[in-house]
Protein backbone atom coordinates (compact mmCIF):
# COMPACT_ATOMS: atom_id res chain seq x y z
CA UNK A 1 0.00 0.00 0.00
CA UNK A 2 3.02 2.62 0.66
CA UNK A 3 4.51 1.84 -2.92
CA UNK A 4 0.57 2.52 -4.22
CA UNK A 5 0.39 5.66 -2.21
CA UNK A 6 3.74 7.05 -3.25
CA UNK A 7 3.48 6.12 -6.97
CA UNK A 8 0.11 7.71 -6.68
CA UNK A 9 1.77 11.14 -4.93
CA UNK A 10 4.07 11.08 -7.69
CA UNK A 11 2.05 11.34 -10.50
CA UNK A 12 -0.09 13.84 -8.42
CA UNK A 13 3.12 16.08 -8.46
CA UNK A 14 4.22 15.46 -11.88
CA UNK A 15 0.75 16.60 -13.14
CA UNK A 16 0.85 19.51 -10.82
CA UNK A 17 4.22 20.26 -12.73
CA UNK A 18 2.88 19.77 -15.54
CA UNK A 19 -0.35 22.32 -15.21
CA UNK A 20 2.22 25.13 -13.57
CA UNK A 21 4.90 24.78 -16.26
CA UNK A 22 1.65 25.38 -19.01
CA UNK A 23 0.66 27.80 -16.32
CA UNK A 24 3.97 29.90 -17.02
CA UNK A 25 4.04 29.47 -20.48
CA UNK A 26 0.41 30.99 -20.57
CA UNK A 27 1.86 33.77 -18.67
CA UNK A 28 4.84 34.43 -20.80
CA UNK A 29 2.62 34.69 -23.66
CA UNK A 30 0.04 37.01 -21.71
CA UNK A 31 2.69 39.25 -21.39
CA UNK A 32 4.61 39.46 -24.28
CA UNK A 33 1.45 40.28 -26.08
CA UNK A 34 0.75 42.95 -23.57
CA UNK A 35 4.10 43.94 -24.19
CA UNK A 36 3.59 43.95 -28.38
CA UNK A 37 0.31 46.01 -27.50
CA UNK A 38 2.32 48.79 -25.69
CA UNK A 39 4.98 48.60 -28.11
CA UNK A 40 2.39 49.18 -30.74
CA UNK A 41 0.30 52.38 -28.82
CA UNK A 42 4.05 53.71 -28.06
CA UNK A 43 4.58 53.49 -32.02
CA UNK A 44 1.53 55.25 -32.84
CA UNK A 45 2.17 57.72 -30.05
CA UNK A 46 6.09 58.33 -31.75
CA UNK A 47 4.03 58.75 -34.90
CA UNK A 48 1.43 61.28 -34.09
CA UNK A 49 4.65 63.33 -32.37
CA UNK A 50 6.78 63.35 -35.65
CA UNK A 51 4.03 63.78 -38.41
CA UNK A 52 1.45 66.35 -37.07
CA UNK A 53 2.16 70.26 -36.24
CA UNK A 54 5.42 71.79 -36.51
CA UNK A 55 7.58 68.94 -36.30
CA UNK A 56 5.46 67.66 -39.43
CA UNK A 57 6.46 71.21 -40.70
CA UNK A 58 10.58 70.79 -39.90
CA UNK A 59 10.20 67.37 -41.56
CA UNK A 60 8.85 68.40 -44.73
CA UNK A 61 11.00 71.35 -44.35
CA UNK A 62 13.70 69.01 -44.31
CA UNK A 63 12.32 66.52 -46.76
CA UNK A 64 12.72 69.20 -49.52
CA UNK A 65 16.14 70.76 -48.32
CA UNK A 66 14.36 73.83 -47.42
CA UNK A 67 15.95 76.25 -44.54
CA UNK A 68 14.76 75.35 -40.87
CA UNK A 69 15.82 78.22 -38.31
CA UNK A 70 14.65 81.68 -39.04
CA UNK A 71 18.43 83.00 -38.44
CA UNK A 72 18.93 80.58 -42.08
CA UNK A 73 15.60 81.67 -43.73
CA UNK A 74 13.78 78.97 -42.32
CA UNK A 75 10.32 79.09 -40.52
CA UNK A 76 11.61 77.81 -37.25
CA UNK A 77 12.80 78.78 -33.78
CA UNK A 78 15.33 76.68 -31.90
CA UNK A 79 12.77 75.74 -29.53
CA UNK A 80 10.65 74.10 -32.23
CA UNK A 81 13.76 71.82 -33.48
CA UNK A 82 14.48 71.27 -30.18
CA UNK A 83 11.15 69.99 -30.10
CA UNK A 84 11.36 67.89 -32.75
CA UNK A 85 14.87 66.60 -32.28
CA UNK A 86 13.67 65.39 -29.11
CA UNK A 87 11.27 63.24 -30.83
CA UNK A 88 14.07 61.02 -31.53
CA UNK A 89 15.92 61.26 -28.48
CA UNK A 90 12.82 60.00 -27.04
CA UNK A 91 12.80 57.48 -29.55
CA UNK A 92 16.29 56.15 -28.69
CA UNK A 93 15.21 55.99 -24.88
CA UNK A 94 12.54 53.36 -25.37
CA UNK A 95 14.73 51.54 -27.61
CA UNK A 96 17.31 50.97 -25.33
CA UNK A 97 14.57 50.15 -22.71
CA UNK A 98 13.76 47.53 -25.38
CA UNK A 99 9.80 48.90 -25.13
CA UNK A 100 9.59 49.18 -29.06
CA UNK A 101 11.91 46.41 -31.22
CA UNK A 102 14.54 48.52 -33.36
CA UNK A 103 13.03 46.34 -36.46
CA UNK A 104 9.81 48.51 -35.57
CA UNK A 105 11.57 51.45 -35.37
CA UNK A 106 13.63 50.84 -38.85
CA UNK A 107 10.73 50.29 -40.45
CA UNK A 108 8.47 53.37 -39.33
CA UNK A 109 11.11 55.78 -38.44
CA UNK A 110 14.02 55.16 -40.57
CA UNK A 111 13.47 57.64 -43.20
CA UNK A 112 12.87 60.62 -40.93
CA UNK A 113 15.88 59.89 -38.70
CA UNK A 114 18.29 59.21 -41.72
CA UNK A 115 16.73 62.10 -43.67
CA UNK A 116 17.17 64.79 -40.57
CA UNK A 117 20.51 63.04 -39.41
CA UNK A 118 21.65 63.94 -43.08
CA UNK A 119 20.60 67.65 -43.20
CA UNK A 120 22.89 69.99 -43.09
CA UNK A 121 21.68 72.76 -41.05
CA UNK A 122 20.81 69.87 -38.45
CA UNK A 123 24.71 68.43 -37.93
CA UNK A 124 25.56 72.62 -37.98
CA UNK A 125 22.86 73.15 -35.45
CA UNK A 126 24.14 69.90 -33.19
CA UNK A 127 27.99 70.42 -33.66
CA UNK A 128 26.90 74.03 -32.18
CA UNK A 129 24.96 73.15 -29.95
CA UNK A 130 27.29 70.31 -28.64
CA UNK A 131 30.51 73.38 -28.39
CA UNK A 132 28.65 73.93 -24.77
CA UNK A 133 27.47 70.56 -23.66
CA UNK A 134 28.59 67.62 -25.53
CA UNK A 135 25.78 64.94 -24.81
CA UNK A 136 23.61 67.32 -26.69
CA UNK A 137 20.74 64.99 -28.05
CA UNK A 138 23.24 62.09 -28.34
CA UNK A 139 20.45 59.51 -28.13
CA UNK A 140 19.74 60.67 -31.61
CA UNK A 141 23.21 59.70 -32.13
CA UNK A 142 22.35 56.07 -30.55
CA UNK A 143 19.51 56.10 -32.35
CA UNK A 144 21.37 56.52 -35.71
CA UNK A 145 24.17 54.00 -34.75
CA UNK A 146 21.41 51.60 -34.11
CA UNK A 147 18.88 52.11 -37.53
CA UNK A 148 22.19 52.09 -39.57
CA UNK A 149 22.61 48.69 -38.65
CA UNK A 150 19.79 47.40 -40.10
CA UNK A 151 20.38 49.34 -43.82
Amino acid sequence: IFGLASLIGLTFAATQAGVAIKNLQLSQKTLEQIKNTESANMMFTFENKLYTGTNNAIFLAIDSNQPLLAENGGNFTSTQLNNYLGVFNALEDVREENLIDTMLLYDDFDDATMKTWNNKEIQTYLKTMRKSDSEYFGGFDKLVDALKKYN
